[in-house]
């Protein structure tokens, strides 16, 4: 991130740390009723999520045995100014996994050789557990008990994975990024 650049996103850091603030402020006083600690607490998980946004690169680990498909994600997530790490197999991402941290994944639901990406999120999950996990799938998938991930249906636009993902805006509304059906 160039000197500029990181000075911009900390003055909008900044900026929205006020206007959370104040919005603190007004909340407490019409939430009667509401502990104090609980506005803080969310106000403060909103402020650490536009820091993190604002301050450094996302990485961004993708997950699909489709090379073609990972491509191109990687290339709308990299014009976006994010760090990608591109697995092919299961057995692939949690070796990239155990010696890099990334802030979310995007896993494919079928990844061959016994592999779901329901499994793969499980086991990430175990090495990275404050990582927020995306699931791709050309089939409809039913959330499983106690998997706590998002969900992106193929086929999908840039528009709808830079909005999952929550970084930049898409350079071509309507672009059709992934169009397998697996």
């Amino acid at each position: 991130m160039t000197g500029s650049k990181a000075r911009a996103s900390v003055l909008i850091a900044d900026n929205a740390a006020n206007d959370l603030f104040n919005f603190g402020a007004a909340v407490s006083q019409t939430c009667k009723g509401t502990p104090a600690l609980t506005v803080q607490s969310a106000l403060a998980k909103e402020m650490l999520m536009l820091l993190t946004l604002n301050t450094r690169t996302m990485r961004i680990l993708i997950v699909d045995d489709e090379a073609l498909l990972r491509q191109i994600v990687s290339l709308h997530l990299t014009r976006a100014d994010c760090r990608v790490m591109e697995a092919a197999t299961a057995q692939e991402a949690l070796a990239l996994s155990e010696n890099a941290g990334f802030d979310v994944a995007i896993v494919d639901y079928s990844l061959g050789h016994g592999w779901t990406g329901v499994r793969l999120i499980e086991e990430l999950r175990k090495l990275h557990p404050c990582s927020r996990f995306i699931l791709a799938s050309g089939w409809p998938v039913e959330p499983s008990d106690g998997l706590d991930c998002e969900f992106l249906q193929k086929p999908f636009t840039a528009a709808e994975l830079l909005s999952l993902v929550r970084v930049g805006e898409p350079e071509a509304e309507g672009t059709l990024v992934a169009s397998s059906s697996f």
